[in-house]
């Protein structure tokens, strides 16, 4: 007899799959090798006891991933969103940019090829039992949200994970840095999507490489079109996101170039946040009325743009002093 705890973390997952997905193939398979009559109450059994042994299995899986936290986290509470589950999609610092600004610090593999990370099977499995425990506890998720610490749209299998969870009534949200969306396929991936979130933090090439240090193989041109093609065949919200660094991008030209280029996405709003450069290079900070100047030509020059903000920034402090 098979019992699951003697069994591998891989085999468990790949035996579980193959019972979830090929059960009906399976049965017939196994009574034409037996060569023996179908009686239909053996085929029931038989059948109730895969299941129960592939539920077994996936439960375990889920309660692993869930338990750790590394793959699906929060809920948390959005702005935008509401009540949110995060997904961590890809593995830690996996990004096509090394933004000098990043939370997550430098990054670890800098890489264009999209991969297959966790299944989507497995995922889903995962984020159907947090819901139902989370429902419980009477907390209700309007989105489940791929927001990993690298770039989201690595995984070539988003698309699949993306429709999974939709099919559970649960939203989408997907927060990109929109560089790989020239590829056809991850667009195709994200097209399923209830909300994409882009961020650009700049159009202009020069300034674009000094803030995001992006992989070499990547344009700046090619990336904005892409991203501009996709918004035209884009049947969810579009929103856009910007981090202003201090002496890079914060200037009214900058501004002025992001506003036009916004304004050709039709994005139904744009997010602008800051980041002090104090603690990331050695430039003399900007005046803080320079900072206010800067966040309301924002606001008049960009419709939908909302000052997030960081409250270690001059200009946060200047906007809302």
């Amino acid at each position: 007899m098979i019992r699951c705890q003697n069994l591998s973390y891989p085999l468990k997952f790949h035996i579980g799959m193959f019972i979830a997905n090929k059960e009906e193939t399976l049965l017939e398979t196994i009574m034409k090798n037996l060569n023996t009559k179908q009686d239909t109450g053996f085929m029931e059994t038989f059948k109730m006891r895969l299941k129960a042994f592939s539920e077994k299995l996936q439960t375990g899986i889920s309660k692993d991933l869930c338990e750790d936290g590394k793959v699906i986290f929060g809920p948390f509470l959005s702005t935008r969103l509401g009540m949110c589950l995060g997904i961590n999609n890809v593995k830690s610092k996996a990004c096509t940019y090394n933004c000098i600004y990043c939370k997550s610090g430098n990054t670890s593999c800098c890489s264009i090829c999209c991969d297959t990370c966790l299944n989507a099977w497995n995922l889903a499995s995962c984020v159907r039992r947090k819901i139902t425990d989370l429902q419980k506890e009477g907390v209700e998720i309007n989105y489940v949200a791929f927001m990993p610490d690298g770039e989201a749209t690595l995984d070539s299998n988003i698309g699949r994970k993306i429709q999974l969870i939709r099919e559970m009534g649960i939203k989408t949200a997907v927060f990109t840095n929109a560089s790989l969306l020239w590829n056809y396929n991850v667009q195709q991936n994200l097209l399923s999507a209830d909300n994409v979130i882009v961020k650009i933090d700049t159009v202009n090439a020069e300034t674009w490489e000094k803030i995001n240090r992006p992989h070499l193989r990547l344009s700046l041109n090619a990336i904005l079109e892409s991203v501009r093609e996709f918004a035209s065949q884009f049947r969810g919200e579009l929103s856009t996101e910007t981090v202003i660094v201090d002496g890079y991008n914060d200037n009214s030209e900058e501004i002025k170039e992001l506003g036009e280029y916004f304004a050709s996405l039709n994005a139904v709003a744009s997010d602008f946040s800051f980041v002090d450069n104090s603690k990331i290079a050695t430039q003399k900070i900007t005046d803080p009325m320079m900072h206010l100047n800067l966040t309301d030509m924002i606001k008049r020059k960009i419709p939908g743009a909302v000052i997030l903000g960081c409250k270690e920034a001059n200009y946060y402090q200047a906007a809302t002093g």
